[in-house]
């Protein structure tokens, strides 16, 4: 599925139009504030969380193989590090770990094997520039005007760098864990697949053996945090926007008319429930689940929708 993304001003004309009626906004700062849109921006919520939850194997979600540091055999649902991969330097690949502080905005460290051994700097420079660097300083890739943090694109290769430029991708937090893995899957060479169990927000893998990482593929959190401040608000993922209307629409009515006859109703559960299902029938259509998720496991997730 090709990862667009709807508007929330189309998902709340759509719910407008599923609920028989409108809500206006105040001319002064061109916000909702009625009362009742608030209502339905909880549902907005309500509704995107059911979708997420509906599946493990969304492609906007899903993150493969992608390194995580171990420490005494654990990793963190949450890590304050970077990906970097697709340098034409290709050692400076790799994960680069929060390491203190420099030009007062975070550093992170690529390090040896041992752990210890810093080979690579992704860091701040100066002028809103960040710059992955070998050891003893020397530029390999910068990138300008990113802020506090570098962006997964735009890195630029300086002179002692080999084009062509990496990305560096900042680690999501983890949701549900599917597999682990010792070695980078789908590299083209077998990588040995770990078993692994929850404690906590941690996760403790078996058999890991020597070495710092761990290559996870997992679903990433997904907070929805539709608001009424404004019309445009934020953007809505167009495979969930569609049921988000349709079960805030359906709530909606059971809530305001929870005295009215079944078939006063102008939305069933069966209908809420078959646009999404319409939307997990693409991803049996990938075969996403035989090709990620052969030996799945997660502690958290369900599939339950309404």
């Amino acid at each position: 599925m090709a990862l667009k993304q709807g508007t929330f001003k189309e998902l709340y004309e759509l719910t407008f139009a599923l609920i028989g009626r409108n809500y206006t906004t105040n001319v002064t700062n061109n916000a909702f504030d009625s009362s009742q849109f608030a209502r339905l921006v909880s549902l907005f919520n309500q509704g995107a969380i059911q979708a997420y939850r509906a599946s493990n194997y969304w492609e906007r979600y899903i993150v493969v193989g992608q390194p995580r540091t171990l420490t005494s055999e654990l990793f963190e649902e949450s890590e304050d590090s970077f990906h970097v991969r697709g340098a034409g330097t290709t050692e400076a690949n790799g994960l680069y770990v929060r390491n203190g502080t420099y030009t007062n905005q975070a550093r992170y460290t690529l390090y040896d094997s041992d752990g210890t051994t810093a080979l690579y700097h992704l860091r701040h420079h100066s002028n809103n520039t960040w710059e992955i660097v070998t050891a003893s300083g020397t530029q390999l890739y910068t990138q300008a005007g990113t802020g506090s943090h570098p962006v997964e694109a735009g890195w630029v290769t300086q002179s002692a760098g080999t084009s062509p430029a990496p990305l560096s991708t900042d680690l999501a937090n983890i949701d549900t864990v599917l597999r682990v893995h010792k070695q980078e899957p789908y590299a083209g060479s077998t990588a040995t697949e770990l078993e692994f169990f929850s404690q906590g927000d941690r996760y403790k893998v078996m058999g890991a053996g020597s070495g710092d990482e761990v290559y996870v593929t997992y679903k990433k959190e997904y907070v929805p945090s539709f608001n009424t401040s404004t019309v445009d608000g934020d953007e809505v993922p167009s495979e969930f926007l569609p049921y988000i209307a349709h079960y805030t629409a359906y709530t909606w009515q059971r809530s305001v008319e929870q005295n009215a006859s079944e078939n006063n109703f102008a939305l069933s559960l069966s209908i809420v429930n078959q646009v999404l299902e319409n939307e997990l029938a693409k991803i049996d259509d990938q075969n996403v689940f035989n090709s990620i998720g052969k030996k799945f496991k997660t502690y958290r997730n369900t599939s339950t929708l309404i």
